[in-house]
């Protein structure tokens, strides 16, 4: 009796291992799909210029910008810049639009004037 219960057990075994099989598969194929739909590094910047540099960049030149000093940050920007990398005129003019918005904009244009073109 032992042996025919074990027989009839066999196949139901076999087939709950084949379905968990099936669904470490399917698990599996879901990350592999979120990992291609992930955007690269490249695709992000395109998007996004002040992504480029680490922020500690953005925040110093932003301070200079903020100081009346934009001839400064200009020089600190080109002298930290990543050799090889391209875009630095369109994260310049993307890092002063954003120093120019608010409500104190304008005062920044007037604090930067004489010392240096400001980005439109």
């Amino acid at each position: 009796f032992i042996l025919y219960i074990n027989m009839l057990f066999r196949p139901i075994r076999e087939l709950a291992d084949k379905f968990n099989t099936l669904q470490m598969g399917m698990v599996s194929s879901e990350r592999i799909f979120l990992l291609l739909d992930e955007k690269s590094d490249a695709e992000a910047y395109a998007n996004d210029p002040l992504a480029i540099v680490p922020p500690e960049l953005a925040d110093g030149v932003l301070h200079c910008i903020y100081a009346g000093r934009l001839d400064l940050g200009r020089k600190i920007l080109d002298a930290a810049w990543p050799s090889g990398l391209s875009g630095k005129q369109k994260y310049w003019r993307a890092l002063c639009a954003e120093a120019s918005k608010g409500p104190y904009g304008e005062q920044i244009r007037l604090l930067n004037k004489g010392r240096g073109k400001f980005p439109s």
